[in-house]
Formats: structure tokens, sequence, C-alpha cells
């Protein structure tokens, strides 16, 4: 049995959706640390931020969203084709420019989901 599986069958699925939401803050933490680096934002004064720390937090993230396909019973082809979607919808808004095309992209990818 997956270890993920069996820490959500022992804490259920409440407390580990919790956990996932403070995993995802503490990633906005650190983003954001990245951010007042960069621009000296709050104090004038950079702040230094920490490039591991931001991997370990993207890494826990990754578990949490692990644990989050098994509870929702998400298929990685499910994932894959909104990830796909969300790619072409990206590409056309900040690339092409064209809202028509994005239309005719989302009615087509619509009837496959």
């Amino acid at each position: 049995m997956n270890v993920l599986k069996k820490i959500i069958d022992q804490n259920g699925a409440t407390y580990e959706v919790t956990v996932a939401i403070e995993e995802l803050a503490e990633l906005i933490k650190e983003l954001t640390k990245f951010i007042r680096s960069q621009t000296g934002v709050v104090t004038g004064n950079k702040i230094n931020y920490s490039r591991k720390k931001i991997i370990e937090e993207i890494a826990d993230v990754e578990i949490c969203i692990s644990a989050l396909k098994i509870m929702f019973s998400i298929k990685d082809y499910e994932l894959e084709l909104f990830r796909q979607f969300k790619t072409h919808r990206l590409e056309v808004f900040y690339i092409n420019k064209g809202v028509k095309k994005w239309v005719n992209i989302m009615n087509k990818n619509l009837n496959i989901i």
C-alpha cells in the first residue's frame, strides 16, 4: 500500500487537506521573501531568501498534491488534459493575443473532458 494512502487513511482527508493548505502557505511565504529580496519592499532593505527553502517547500507541496490526487481519485490523464488546456490558454492570451482562437480551443477541449 502506498505510504500516502496509509497516511490519508490514518489521519483522514480533512486533516490532510489542512496540511496541504499549510504547505502551500509556507511556499507562498518563501516566494514572498524572494520578491522582497529583489525589491527591498517594506523596510527599504533587501531581505535574503533561501533557494534551498523554496526547493524544500516545492517538494512538500508536490507531496501534498500527490496525496490530493489520491483523496480525490484524480487520474494523471485528467490532470494532463487540464494542463494542456491551460497551457493553450496561456499561449493564446500571452503569445498570440487572440481571444477568438481561445474560444475555438476551449470549445474543442471541453468536449473531451
